[in-house]
C-alpha cells in the first residue's frame, strides 16, 4: 500500500512516510486506522448495524480487535459509545 502510493508520487517509501508523517501528523497506516475509526464511530451512531456488522465494513478481522482497536482510540468501548450517542 505505501509502496503502491510512494511509487504513484514517484518518491521512495521512506521519503513517502516521512512527508505523509510531516504533513499529517501520523504515519500512513495510523492515518488509516485512525479514519476508519472515525468512520466506524459514526456508523455506531447512525445506523443498526451489530457492532460485529460494523467490524467486517471498515475492515477490521473480528470484533474483539475493532473493540481493542476502538477503545485505545476513543477511550470507551464501543458499545459504550453507541448507548451514549443515541440518548
Amino acid at each position: 500500500a505505501n509502496a503502491d502510493l510512494a511509487k504513484d508520487v514517484k518518491l521512495s517509501v521512506n521519503a513517502f512516510n516521512r512527508l505523509f508523517k510531516r504533513n499529517m501528523g501520523l504515519a500512513p497506516r495510523a492515518y488509516l486506522l485512525q479514519r476508519r475509526l472515525s468512520e466506524a464511530a459514526i456508523a455506531l451512531q447512525f445506523t443498526n448495524d451489530t457492532i460485529e456488522q460494523i467490524a467486517e465494513t471498515f475492515g477490521f478481522c473480528d470484533r474483539n480487535y475493532f473493540t481493542r482497536q476502538f477503545t485505545k482510540e476513543f477511550n470507551i468501548p464501543p458499545a459504550t459509545y453507541r448507548r451514549q450517542n443515541q440518548e
